[in-house]
């Protein structure tokens, strides 16, 4: 047999595997060496016992049950468990800057990471309806493009979207194109945004990224502003305004059954 017609068996079986199989759901060399022959590849018991021993050794997870007199084989450990997989899926129905039809086929991709039966249980329970969803399509193609700029340590240009009292979307300042240095990512209170050095406004400021249009990156090196500490500016910050507000030192009280809402908001460090 050719070593293409073994490759093409043993792809075949690893896609079956993984598509298929689970501790619930297993396959024996009787159904495998089917599935191959259904599949146009001829196959044995030896056959299989060598393909399942060449897909241990590229770091499949193949356990092996015996059922009576025959050996079962089945998908053990995978690249995500379920609850991972879930945890995923919820955070991606809920999230607010991902519009509801990228929602939809991330969810897809996600439940490819398990087998075909858990795949409806996974998403029985996605929240998709309680949730504002943004209807900013191209946000994928502004992150990909930010990262570039943050990696490249270039800057990037872009218009802002502001609202009018009629809820009516216009550019931000007659579209002016806004050039800024970015500095990071951050996910805050369910928003995704960019917090960029501007030269205009010799500070760092954070754009949600959402409402960036048009953005684009440019041939200019980007200003790295080396007091910007990520964490420390998430633990400061709020909510993510657009640098207009100063920084400001401010004093609560309150009584001690909100200590807990602090400590989760602000961490055990601060201040009381």
């Amino acid at each position: 047999m050719s070593d293409t017609k073994i490759k093409d068996r043993i792809l075949l079986l690893e896609h079956y595997f993984e598509e298929n199989t689970d501790e619930l759901h297993t396959l024996t060399t009787e159904e495998l060496i089917a599935i191959c022959e259904q599949n146009g590849c001829r196959a044995n018991r030896n056959t299989i016992r060598d393909d399942i021993s060449a897909l241990k050794k590229s770091g499949l997870d193949i356990i092996t049950d015996q059922k009576g007199k025959s050996k079962a084989f089945y998908i053990g450990n995978r690249l995500f468990e379920l609850a991972e997989i879930k945890t995923l899926i919820d955070a991606v129905s809920s999230s607010r800057f991902i519009t509801e039809q990228k929602s939809s086929e991330l969810i897809e991709k996600l439940t490819k990471l398990t087998s075909v039966y858990n795949r409806d249980a996974l998403t029985d329970n996605a929240i998709f309806s309680d949730r504002i969803k943004t209807d900013s399509s191209g946000i994928f193609l502004t992150i990909d493009t930010i990262n570039a700029a943050i990696s490249e340590k270039k800057k990037i240009r872009f218009r802002y979207v502001d609202y009018l009292p009629t809820k009516e979307k216009i550019l931000r300042h007659d579209g002016k194109w806004y050039v800024v240095s970015p500095q990071t990512l951050i996910w805050n209170d369910d928003r995704y945004y960019v917090p960029s050095y501007s030269e205009e406004k010799s500070c760092i400021v954070p754009f949600r990224i959402d409402r960036m249009r048009n953005v684009e990156l440019t041939d200019k090196a980007a200003v790295h502003d080396a007091n910007f500490d990520p964490a420390e500016y998430c633990r400061k910050v709020l909510k993510m305004y657009d640098g207009d507000v100063e920084e400001q030192i401010v004093t609560l009280e309150a009584p001690n059954r909100y200590m807990l809402n602090v400590i989760d908001r602000f961490g055990e460090d601060i201040l009381t």
